[in-house]
């Protein structure tokens, strides 16, 4: 395959994309939740109004949405608050998918022709409800200023006046604490301030003095907890965002949000939401624009109920795995158990960089040899080559050198597709690292498409500053993105698109704005690429993709509706650290990954212990292949059955069973349930780290029917045994682990 052969039309802007849609039709499809992304053009049902007035959540009906919409604007320096209750409007109603009712509300300046479209979504059996809203110009001539776009503003008032605490984590940062939960207490005439860095999403980790009004958090996910209900509000957005939490007097709750031009590091205490540099811009005739997606479910906590905010989170949980998690081919995604080429990658280059066909054909037999391959017995369900694969520019390998997107012709001649066949004949499925979006200089995207990259500002010490970024803002790269990465996962057998982003594009979209249009660069290109996403989505049925920035910096709701995420975080094969994420990433999303390798650790004990910190709905445990001894084999293979024995239950409800502790922290036990009431089965994951003294824990579980009998499996003890519900749930679950640095798994299935 040839790339200059990929574009026959460079510098044209062509008015169709070659997948069939124009850049409007594709702003329309991706309209809907989740990876069926439907063409929701509709609105916000009586459902939504009898969740919200039987929750009393500031007696909202769906008669006051319509006519004070939840979100604002100024256009010409008005309020849209006085503006849209003057244009004519239009309600639209439709059902798009099973369940899910969508409503599309319709405004039209007669002078202007400014088309405003908000587009919302009603889930049915879950008081969750989504929206977008939509700016175009019908016009022939430009329209007037648009600012102070926020996609969320809204007062909900006749709460509880008692405490209230907004629940929420880090995002990822390379760091230990990655995903670690924390609270803010929200007292009365107070505000808080929660943004990324960087321009990807979940970028950053809350900073250090909580009592500030600027908090980062560098994720776009919060829990309102005031006591008696709360509001869990996440917003979708893979770019720069700000959200801003205000209690005003006791009872009144107030919400923003939208997309920002200003890095939440700058942000300062003090600076509200309107002094974070929103959108400013005006729009071309036919041009039209998008604002993040808001995700809001109100909750309201059952009497006599303890739990409060986790069964919020559960609630959440839930709604996502059957309205917004991807599908496979229609039906969800079955648990990951992935190995790795020669554990750390070595086709990234580096003194080890020789990896080559021979080498993976080599690796990947040995696991068939070892059975742990599901043809020969084992669990090991995906063979992940990662960066380095394809050609770099003349000198040392280097996984850096992005933007020649195809195999590397010395070391894989015929491509990827032997590998990725004889891994199918293994049976094992496939994933292939990409990284469209950073390019470097002296390959093909830098030397031959220059029209096609945004140029950093002077000065960028990213890269030297000689790193560009692909504008997916533009059609032609769009189009261009979708055949050529597209036709790679067709003839390299590719079943899941791992994509990367190694880069912070917030500096490039300030940089390329034309005057006098704030925010457009950004807008343009998180639209483009989510096009993309849904395009090759479209053009190849029962393809996953994986999203990873530097681990997990861009998990928002939008790109969780596209995609999974298989490696949530570069700070990774640390036992106390992916304790940590597991606990504290698993109340938002469903499904994420992690990593450990067998080597890393010497003692069989120590192997389990960090395998089992590990475990995630991704599990990526693998070995050295060439210093792999029989003990590291056996090991692996064990945790492997271990593994798959509980995964299915990771798609059920989530309760962490002791406090959240720090890495550093080693003289604490941590353990999590993860129960699927349907079924009557789950298990608990029980950790005793290094310094405890602690020899046993009672654990309290949940979810479980009091009346009926389980039984019992311990991995670590290899015993079983019945106990009631109500014994587990009100007495408690004694685990012993007579060894500091230790774990053990328990599984239960109710008799």
């Amino acid at each position: 395959m040839k790339l200059d052969s990929q574009d026959e039309r460079d510098g044209a802007e062509p008015k169709r994309g070659r997948h069939g849609m124009t850049r409007r039709q594709v702003l329309k499809w991706g309209a809907g939740s989740g990876a069926a992304i439907f063409a929701s053009s509709l609105p916000f049902s009586s459902a939504l109004a009898k969740s919200l007035r039987s929750r009393s959540i500031g007696g909202q009906t769906i008669q006051a949405f319509i006519n004070s919409p939840p979100f604002s604007f100024l256009y010409g320096n008005q309020s849209s608050d006085t503006l849209l209750t003057k244009w004519p409007k239009e309600v639209l109603t439709s059902q798009t998918r099973e369940g899910v009712q969508t409503t599309t509300i319709r405004w039209t300046d007669p002078v202007t022709h400014l088309e405003v479209q908000w587009v919302a979504s009603q889930y049915a059996g879950f008081p969750t409800s989504d929206w977008i809203i939509y700016f175009a110009n019908r016009g022939k001539t430009r329209t007037a200023v648009l600012s102070q776009i926020l996609a969320l503003d809204w007062n909900v008032s006749g709460l509880s006046r008692n405490g209230w605490i907004i629940h929420s984590n880090n995002g990822s940062h390379d760091q230990p604490t990655d995903f670690a939960p924390y609270e803010i207490p929200l007292v009365p005439n107070s505000f808080r301030v929660f943004s990324t860095s960087g321009g990807r999403s979940s970028n950053g980790y809350h900073n250090s003095d909580l009592s500030g009004t600027n908090i980062l958090g560098g994720w776009p996910y919060l829990n309102v907890d005031w006591s008696s209900g709360g509001m869990i509000v996440a917003l979708g957005w893979p770019g720069q965002w700000v959200m801003q939490v205000e209690r005003l007097r006791a009872d009144t709750l107030r919400l923003y949000g939208g997309m920002s031009q200003v890095d939440g590091t700058l942000l300062t205490n003090g600076q509200d939401i309107f002094s974070t540099d929103l959108a400013e811009l005006w729009l071309a005739p036919g041009e039209t624009i998008r604002t993040p997606r808001i995700v809001v479910m109100p909750w309201e906590k059952v009497p006599g109920n303890t739990a409060g905010w986790i069964d919020a989170q559960n609630q959440w949980r839930q709604w996502f795995i059957q309205y917004h998690l991807p599908r496979k081919q229609g039906k969800l995604p079955d648990p990951l158990c992935p190995a790795v080429a020669n554990g750390f990658f070595s086709e990234q280059g580096g003194p080890d960089g020789t990896d080559d066909q021979a080498n993976e054909l080599s690796w990947l037999n040995a696991y068939g040899a070892e059975h742990d391959t599901p043809s020969t017995g084992g669990v090991h369900n995906y063979w992940w080559i990662d960066a380095g694969w394809y050609e770099t520019p003349p000198g040392p390998i280097t996984w850096v050198s992005v933007g020649t997107w195809t195999p590397s012709p010395t070391r894989f001649p015929h491509g990827l597709s032997p590998i990725f066949q004889r891994a199918k004949d293994l049976g094992m499925g496939s994933i292939l690292w990409f990284e469209p979006e950073r390019v470097m200089p002296g390959t093909w995207l830098y030397d031959r498409r220059s029209s096609w990259l945004l140029k950093p500002p002077p000065g960028l010490s990213e890269y030297s500053g000689q790193a560009r970024l692909l504008d997916f803002g533009k059609e032609e790269v769009v189009n261009w993105a979708v055949e050529h990465f597209g036709a790679l996962i067709t003839t390299q057998k590719v079943d899941v698109y791992r994509e990367d982003y190694n880069i912070d594009p917030l500096p490039y979209w300030q940089f390329n704005d034309p005057p006098g249009r704030r925010g457009i660069t950004q807008i343009q290109y998180v639209t483009g690429h989510l096009e993309y996403w849904g395009a090759l989505l479209a053009k190849h049925p029962g393809l996953l993709i994986d999203c990873c920035a530097s681990g997990g910096r861009r998990l928002d709701i939008d790109s969780m509706g596209y995609a999974i995420n298989l490696w949530r975080s570069d700070y990774s094969n640390v036992a106390e650290s992916n304790q940590g994420m597991t606990f504290g990433v698993s109340a938002w999303l469903p499904m994420t990954g992690d990593q450990v390798l067998i080597q890393s650790f010497s003692g069989k004990g120590t192997n389990e212990y960090n395998a089992r910190s590990a475990m995630a709905p991704s599990f990526q445990e693998i070995v050295q292949v060439p210093s792999a001894v029989t003990e590291n084999w056996n090991v692996l293979r064990a945790m492997s059955f271990e593994w798959i024995d509980i995964a299915p239950n990771y798609f059920g409800d989530y309760y962490p069973l002791t406090a959240f502790a720090p890495p550093e922290d080693t003289s604490v036990w941590m353990a999590w349930q993860f129960n699927q009431s349907t079924t009557g089965t789950g298990f608990v994951q029980a950790f005793r780290r290094g310094t405890c003294p602690q020899s046993t824990m009672r654990l309290t579980l949940h979810g479980l029917s009091l009346h009926a009998n389980y039984r019992l499996y311990d991995y670590a003890t290899q015993s079983s045994w019945i106990a009631s519900g109500s014994q587990l749930q009100q007495g408690g679950l004694v685990v012993n682990l007579p060894t500091t640095g230790s774990a053990t798994t328990i599984r239960y299935v109710r008799l």
